[in-house]
């Protein structure tokens, strides 16, 4: 399966798994390099971070607690489920 060359990965993906689909909690974009983790972005409502609040004492210990609320998708299947993608430093990538 291929996402990038015009979505091919996610039609086969949701063709293959559609039985599963209403089990899906979240998408996780997590492809944009390897820099050390800041944070995480979210496509997701305020009731959902909010729930999710009590990771930013673990997170912070990291150096990793940044939450930044996307407007845009972050993945192919953000459109159905919430999105998150890490936010990293990317000065080496």
């Amino acid at each position: 399966m291929n996402e990038e060359q015009g979505g091919g990965g996610y039609s086969t993906y949701m063709k293959e798994h559609e039985a599963e689909l209403s089990l899906h909690v979240a998408n996780i974009e997590i492809d944009n390099g390897s820099g050390h983790p800041l944070g995480y972005t979210a496509y997701a409502d305020d009731k959902l971070l909010q729930a999710l609040s009590p990771l930013r004492p673990i997170l912070n210990g990291t150096g990793s607690a940044l939450v930044c609320k996307s407007r845009d998708l972050l993945g192919d299947v953000d459109e159905f489920i919430p999105g998150f993608g890490r936010v990293v430093n990317g000065r080496d990538f």
